[in-house]
């Protein structure tokens, strides 16, 4: 939501103006949405201006007031210091019986002004990008059974090594994706979707049975790039900041070792 005017402008006709004695009517300016609200809620005690033993409640209304200047014409194009008075004043003004003055809020107000000026990665993954990243876990599961499968047949060569390097980062990879909350439900078995993993599973059974030969470089490759492309297809989508840190990390690293595991293994069969 934005204003209808100014922020200077309804500061000085609005609530403000009418406690200094404007005959002006008060003018109700937007309410921050649940969202930013909630997102406050769990961020306020990590803040560097957070006392120990003050509540959310008392930071409240400066989250709520900086929120309002990041949406009005007026504060998108003047720096928060700029209006530090008339901050000051509205402050005193509106909540004037709180606890804590415009100094010790201050920082809190200019928080959420900085972070509703700039757009905003969501605090939560969308149910699309749940569901790239349970195919992504797959894809990497796959990966490594598919590895595991090469080197157990006794390959030999800078690729294997590059391989066996691979394990441990592999499996950090896929550790730090298991940690994503998702909140998606699991692929159902009986979805054409879900049929690669079907069989997948199925080869590995008669893999380990012996009755199946092992997996070739070329079958290491193709599950390697199929890890890749999920990320990739990940990081098209809108991430928390956390996750899109992450997974631009896993990205670099898988590209480097497809590469590298391609070009090592030339001349393989």
């Amino acid at each position: 939501m934005f204003f209808t005017a100014p922020f200077r402008s309804l500061f000085h006709r609005g609530l403000v103006a009418g406690q200094l004695g404007a005959t002006s009517a008060p003018v109700a300016l937007a309410q921050m949405p649940d969202s930013e609200t909630n997102f406050w809620h769990r961020q306020y005690r990590f803040e560097p201006y957070f006392v120990a033993g003050r509540s959310f409640d008392q930071y409240c209304p400066a989250y709520q007031l900086g929120w309002q200047l990041a949406q009005s014409p007026e504060g998108s194009c003047v720096d928060f210091d700029a209006m530090d008075r008339e901050l000051n004043l509205r402050w005193t003004a509106i909540n004037g019986s709180s606890l804590l003055n415009w100094s010790q809020v201050r920082l809190a107000a200019k928080a959420a002004w900085e972070r509703g000026m700039r757009p905003q990665s969501p605090d939560v993954m969308s149910v699309v990008a749940g569901k790239k990243l349970v195919r992504t876990q797959e894809a990497a599961r796959q990966f490594r059974q598919s590895s595991v499968s090469y080197l157990a047949s006794g390959a030999q060569g800078m690729h294997a090594e590059a391989l066996k390097r691979f394990a441990a980062v592999s499996a950090k990879l896929l550790s730090e994706l298991e940690a994503l909350p998702v909140e998606v439900e699991p692929l159902p078995l009986v979805s054409g979707k879900a049929v690669p993993y079907v069989l997948e599973r199925s080869r590995q059974v008669w893999r380990d049975s012996g009755l199946m030969a092992a997996d070739s470089i070329q079958d290491v490759l193709a599950k390697l790039q199929t890890w890749l492309d999920a990320v990739e297809s990940m990081c098209q989508e809108m991430l928390p900041a956390h996750a899109r840190k992450l997974l631009s990390h896993h990205m670099l690293v898988l590209r480097g070792q497809l590469e590298a595991v391609q070009w090592l293994s030339r001349g393989q069969a």
